[in-house]
């Protein structure tokens, strides 16, 4: 079986575990919103191994899966953000549709970027949103600076390969949810929306399968609290998926 450990952070309930396996357990109609970041499968990955086109498709049956999930966990009324660049946003566009009607393509300029034949200075945000909700800002987003462009000023050291700046997803969650809402980042890397949550004052449910950024995340998360509110000491726990959940309900 599944061992899954669990941290509980202040509002923020993180599993470093596998993401398939851990979304089962969360309690239908539970979230209020989705921000998250999938490995892209270009280039390099999340765990740094360079990959190719072939990677999407063999991905194909684990993504229909986590969008099936990520419906079912999801209210009626949520909102959905999810992060991909100009090789895989068909692929995600597609797959994603199985189960969310999505609205707009958000693009957000980097200020910065690398390349060689031209820079990548910009990424594209999948959105879904419930269709009689209403979003009136621009689908471009400027004026927030990636890793490359300075967000270490703000942001303290890169700790993730594909890490996001705290104001773009602090921004996201404050156009689409209110104070003490449940926000869900399946794939959490070094936990950057949990890190938001905590300064907007949102619960967060954070997965992330690599032990190493679920540290990370941990520590971040930690950090967030301590300086938004009463310090909340991290209590952890390891044992099997089933005893988690059957002993203290689900997330």
């Amino acid at each position: 079986m599944t061992t899954i450990e669990k941290a509980t952070i202040g509002n923020a309930t993180l599993y470093c575990g596998d993401c398939l396996d851990v979304l089962q357990e969360v309690r239908q109609s539970s979230i209020d919103a989705v921000i998250t970041d999938p490995p892209f499968f270009q280039g390099f990955n999340h765990n740094g191994i360079r990959s190719g086109r072939g990677d999407l498709s063999i991905s194909k049956p684990f993504f229909s899966s986590f969008f099936s999930e990520l419906a079912r966990v999801c209210k009626n009324e949520r909102a959905v953000y999810l992060f991909t660049d100009w090789r895989t946003n068909d692929f995600f566009m597609n797959t994603m549709s199985e189960h969310f009607d999505v609205r707009n393509s958000l693009i957000w300029i980097k200020h910065a970027g690398t390349g060689r034949w031209y820079m990548n200075a910009y990424e594209s945000i999948l959105f879904h949103c419930e269709a009689s909700r209403k979003f009136p800002y621009s689908n471009v987003i400027t004026g927030i600076k990636s890793f490359n462009g300075g967000a270490k000023k703000t942001n303290g050291e890169k700790l993730h390969p594909t890490q996001k700046p705290v104001e773009l997803i602090e921004k996201f969650i404050i156009d689409s949810t209110q104070t003490g809402m449940a926000i869900l980042d399946p794939m959490m890397g070094s936990g950057t929306t949990g890190v938001a949550c905590a300064k907007t004052g949102r619960q967060f449910i954070g997965i992330e399968i690599q032990r190493k950024y679920f540290d990370i995340a941990c520590q971040r998360i930690e950090r967030a609290y301590s300086g938004h509110q009463n310090h909340f000491s991290e209590v952890r726990e390891i044992t099997n998926q089933k005893q988690i959940f059957d002993a203290r309900g689900t997330a």
